[in-house]
């Protein structure tokens, strides 16, 4: 299961595993009085949302990768706490990342009631104001990673090995399906906090301490 655009919502395909969700987190939440209620039907809503998506991107055709990378970055943003935050999120892609033209469509769009800005191009020193940082395939990630390392910045590349060179979150392929491991080392020296919905997901986690 992985982290998917929630833009697949509606794909009729999957009408009777939504309902059967709903039907469980009716069944488990309902006994819960109001307002620990509405906690627990999000909480579910959310894995809902993670393992319905997985489903659809198992079909999704090489055209629809960019798209699909950004549903990722959108999400990541659902499951992650940052130290210090601020009133928006930043995402910011080096040059050349391949996003660029889906990428913008995220400018602005709310999440957890704050507004996302969008920066692409973004040399390295400059990435230093980013809050999640997209590194694309032409990139030195290694020196990426070292310029960043230790600063409260979630890094993410679809770059081989992205992980064991310092990496916090890598996009994979498995099984014809995109994916994403994790280096949750790297995320605990940025102060970064990943939610355990996220870590159950991933299909990889290095974890030494």
């Amino acid at each position: 299961m992985l982290i998917a655009s929630t833009k697949h919502w509606s794909d009729s395909s999957n009408e009777r595993l939504r309902a059967r969700w709903f039907r469980w987190i009716l069944r488990v939440c309902k006994p819960i009085t109001d307002p620990q209620w509405l906690l627990c039907a999000s909480r579910f809503l959310c894995v809902l949302v993670l393992t319905v998506s997985s489903i659809n991107l198992a079909r999704a055709d090489a055209d629809n990768t960019p798209a699909i990378k950004t549903g990722f970055l959108y999400n990541f943003f659902r499951f992650i706490e940052w130290p210090n935050a601020g009133d928006s999120y930043r995402l910011c892609a080096t040059t050349h990342s391949g996003l660029e033209a889906v990428l913008t469509s995220l400018d602005n769009k709310l999440v957890n009631n704050k507004p996302i800005k969008v920066l692409i191009n973004v040399e390295n020193q400059a990435l230093k104001n980013c809050d999640l940082v997209f590194i694309g395939p032409n990139e030195n990630a290694p020196e990426i990673n070292a310029i960043l390392h230790g600063l409260a910045i979630v890094t993410v590349s679809d770059n081989h090995n992205f992980i064991e060179q310092g990496g916090m979150i890598e996009l994979i392929e498995v099984d014809n399906r995109l994916a994403f491991a994790l280096n949750l080392d790297t995320a605990k020296t940025a102060g970064v906090q990943i939610s355990a919905q996220m870590l159950k997901l991933a299909k990889n986690v290095i974890a030494t301490h």
